[in-house]
């Protein structure tokens, strides 16, 4: 994070106050437990059937998430702004609010924007003759995505990081997106969609990236 934005980052800290940024990480923290549910839930079912079908949109939904959880923490970015959120809008935001000004890798976009095709291939040309741009690869693809999605969570979560430990510094917060997952959404969420297998695979990923509580 270049100076410039950070000194900008606490300017509006300070003249926003808790109440501004008590929304932006609780939707962050939901975010970012949404899009680890869709990343472990996609390699589970990979892991247990082999089938790529349902993977292929868990994978690109991780990423879709985690990008809305990056752009809750971009102060430039208003919170009206990430309502109903379109996948090319999403793609545009991320590109000029963070790869532009170089608070994420290009990497990170490039991985969405590919899974984004991959997902859409499935989606709209499933079962088509003449979709072949994937036919060969395709399993091979999606058996390297855990990995991929994986560096690109740390991507993220690096930024996600940064960010935390300057409104939380500032406002005299103690972890609040930890504490948002761990002590409020987290149970509910995982309770309602998930297995117990892939509720322990969340948990122990949370854990790891001292995303939880």
């Amino acid at each position: 994070m270049e100076q410039s934005y950070r000194d900008n980052l606490r300017n509006f800290i300070d003249e926003k106050g808790e109440e501004e940024w008590v929304e932006r990480l609780q939707k962050c923290a939901h975010r970012i437990l949404t899009s680890v549910c869709f990343r472990e839930s996609a390699e589970s079912t990979y892991q247990q059937t082999k089938s790529v079908l349902l993977p292929s949109f868990g994978f690109y939904y991780s990423l879709y998430h985690m990008g809305m959880a990056m752009l809750y923490m971009d102060f430039r970015t208003p919170i009206d702004a990430l309502h109903e959120m379109k996948h090319k809008k999403l793609i545009n935001l991320i590109n000029s609010k963070l790869v532009e000004t170089k608070l994420v890798p290009i990497d990170y976009l490039n991985l969405l924007e590919h899974l984004k095709e991959i997902r859409e291939y499935t989606n709209y040309k499933f079962g088509r003759s003449y979709s072949v741009k994937f036919k060969d690869e395709f399993k091979t693809t999606i058996s390297k995505l855990y990995i991929e999605t994986g560096n690109a969570f740390d991507l993220s979560i690096s930024y996600i990081e940064d960010v935390n430990h300057e409104v939380t510094k500032r406002l005299e917060l103690f972890l609040p997106i930890q504490i948002h997952i761990g002590d409020g959404i987290g149970d509910d969420i995982c309770d309602i969609y998930l297995s117990k297998h892939d509720e322990e695979r969340v948990l122990k990923y949370l854990l790891e990236k001292n995303l939880t509580t």
